[in-house]
């Protein structure tokens, strides 16, 4: 994100679409826990916790410069099929990771496929495991988070799959 300095220097346009990034990049990281991989040996998708997750500000600085790029770059079409900046974050990342859902679906005509078009080349990981998916005598809630990587960052480890 900018600096307050920077927003400040921001006309009216320079500053909407700033907080349109903000929004949208928030967004993305929630919609990208939501579709993650378990990657234990059970398998799945989806961290179960992803709205509420502790983890999406970690995300964010991952994520960030890719939806600034995708929003920057799509900005007028965006806003052309008034496609609000949650709706954005969410659809960028179903429709970059072939989730099977997105622009595309979003009943938005000719300007939904120009989007998913330039979704071609964007692509976002993140896999996660949790502690009900190790059979390790530990006292740890089944839901509870045990390892998250986002992005070929490891953002946490508690089982040592990182060393």
């Amino acid at each position: 994100m900018i600096t307050r300095d920077e927003f400040d220097k921001l006309d009216d346009y320079g500053r909407k679409r700033e907080r349109y990034v903000e929004v949208a990049t928030r967004h993305a990281a929630v919609a990208l826990l939501w579709q993650a991989t378990d990657a234990s040996e059970n398998g799945g998708n989806g961290y179960p916790n992803a709205e509420g997750s502790d983890y999406i500000d970690a995300v964010i600085p991952l994520i960030e410069a890719n939806v600034r790029s995708f929003v920057e770059d799509n900005y007028i079409t965006l806003g052309e099929a008034n496609v609000s900046p949650e709706q954005c974050g969410h659809d960028l990342i179903l429709t970059a990771n072939g989730h099977g859902a997105g622009f595309w679906d979003r009943g938005l005509g000719e300007a939904g496929g120009r989007l998913t078009e330039a979704t071609r080349g964007y692509s976002f990981d993140a896999e996660f495991e949790l502690w009900g998916d190790r059979a390790d005598g530990d006292e740890h809630c089944s839901d509870e988070l045990a390892w998250l990587m986002v992005e070929n960052t490891v953002l946490l480890d508690l089982i040592g799959a990182s060393a």
